[in-house]
């Protein structure tokens, strides 16, 4: 369990809250380089100004730079509510855009990338992480955590929920002398890291084991502890404390994903099992239970698998309200709530409240003829893919040109739509 390259992420999408608090981007890596387009508030984008990209013509394309971040190549990347943080080939980590709450890890709350003012580029810093080497980079809403060469994880910015694990609500990454060595590891016992991931306010992570600890946010049951308590944010919950999610008998984990509000596992037998909101399907149980994994009896072998295929799942993203699922096939399916046809599917109907809407009855998602897809990442309201060919096609909400095809325009809601009628993004 030593490679973490399955888990670098060439594409990344935002992190929204809900309808009315989302800062929907888009990012690529092309070549070790980034690019970004959306929304831009924050100048999560990285151009140094706030305005959207992608939503007018002319945008796109080499009208697009890529971002001023660091002559190495760009390996890996995650986003945030409107941050970014990029891991580089040299085990360093950049990161850019909002910073309220010291998530950019660079002791101020000093956003980057939102005006001329000579802080991308070479003069943004790598974050100190004390001298130690990233393999992963994951980031929340308002946190971010790397994992490190060393098989521990690090945290820093907001904490009123316990999601940087240090057992207080301290954020850290905005005051001199929070970062580097001063930075401690999470405690989450004696076992070695395998993968990390953030949702919104909660992450999650795989140990040697192939077992699973939570800590962080848990109103929605997204920790899977069968409550809805907090972990992370009083003494005494971390470490050998902070228990094991139950998974069922002999489950082991291989890969994970979360959302703001659920958290998904792929399990070793190509099967995955999610836990944590379900208001529009997303677990995809085939019922309209809110909830799965705040109550006793909910977890463990009472935890059904979800029905995507008869295929192996071998790679999964969490939305904010839908999941998708990448099979051996290289072929994605997606259920949870469609607004916008952030599904894919041409329409903007909720799939995964019925037992009918899934298995061999949901179909793939069409990407084009003789496309297949090489992974797959799910936002708030939209959806992007990288496929075979190495292009890019995202579909769903396009409210702010996060889908980059130089409009406004939502795409996957309507007849026609998707397939080779969807556009690659000029990047």
């Amino acid at each position: 369990m030593e490679d973490h390259s399955n888990f670098h992420k060439l594409i990344s999408v935002s992190k929204g809250i809900d309808s009315g608090n989302h800062e929907s981007f888009s990012c690529a890596i092309l070549a070790g380089r980034v690019k970004c387009w959306g929304r831009n508030l924050n100048g999560q984008l990285g151009q140094e100004h706030v305005n959207n990209v992608g939503d007018v013509s002319n945008q796109m394309g080499s009208n697009l730079p890529p971002i001023e971040l660091d002559n190495t190549r760009a390996v890996s990347i995650s986003s945030g509510y409107a941050h970014s943080c990029a891991l580089f080939e040299n085990g360093k980590i950049k990161c850019w855009g909002q910073n309220d709450y010291g998530q950019l890890g660079y002791e101020d709350t000093d956003n980057r990338g939102d005006m001329m003012n000579n802080k991308m580029g070479e003069n943004l810093p790598y974050v100190d992480l004390g001298g130690l080497e990233a393999v992963q980079v994951s980031v929340g809403f308002y946190h971010s955590c790397a994992l490190l060469k060393n098989r521990k994880v690090k945290c820093w910015g907001r904490a009123g929920t316990g999601q940087l694990g240090y057992e207080n609500l301290d954020q850290l990454g905005d005051g001199s002398g929070e970062m580097g060595g001063n930075l401690p590891e999470v405690d989450l016992g004696d076992e070695l890291v395998y993968q990390l991931v953030a949702g919104g306010n909660h992450n999650c992570v795989i140990l040697q084991s192939k077992k699973i600890k939570c800590w962080g946010n848990n109103l929605q049951g997204q920790l899977g502890y069968e409550d809805s308590a907090e972990r992370g944010d009083d003494p005494n919950e971390m470490g050998d404390n902070l228990p094991y999610v139950d998974l069922g008998e002999d489950e082991k984990a291989l890969l994970l994903s979360a959302s703001p509000y659920h958290t998904c596992a792929l399990l070793e037998q190509g099967k995955i099992k999610c836990w944590g909101f379900n208001s529009g399907g997303q677990l995809g149980q085939g019922h309209s239970t809110a909830i799965i994994g705040d109550t006793s009896g909910q977890m463990g072998d009472n935890l059904a698998f979800t029905n995507v295929s008869e295929e192996k799942v071998i790679d999964l993203t969490t939305g904010t309200s839908f999941t998708c699922a990448l099979l051996e096939s290289q072929n994605i399916k997606c259920w949870g709530n469609g607004g916008a046809g952030k599904l894919g599917y041409e329409n903007t109907n909720t799939l995964g409240t019925s037992s009918s809407h899934m298995g061999s009855n949901l179909n793939f998602v069409n990407v084009g003829t003789g496309l297949t897809v090489q992974e797959v990442r799910a936002s708030y309201s939209h959806t992007c893919a990288l496929l075979s060919n190495d292009s890019v096609k995202c579909w769903g909400g396009n409210n702010y040109g996060q889908l980059g095809q130089g409009n406004m325009t939502n795409l996957g809601e309507s007849t026609g739509q998707m397939g080779d009628a969807l556009l690659a993004i000029s990047l």
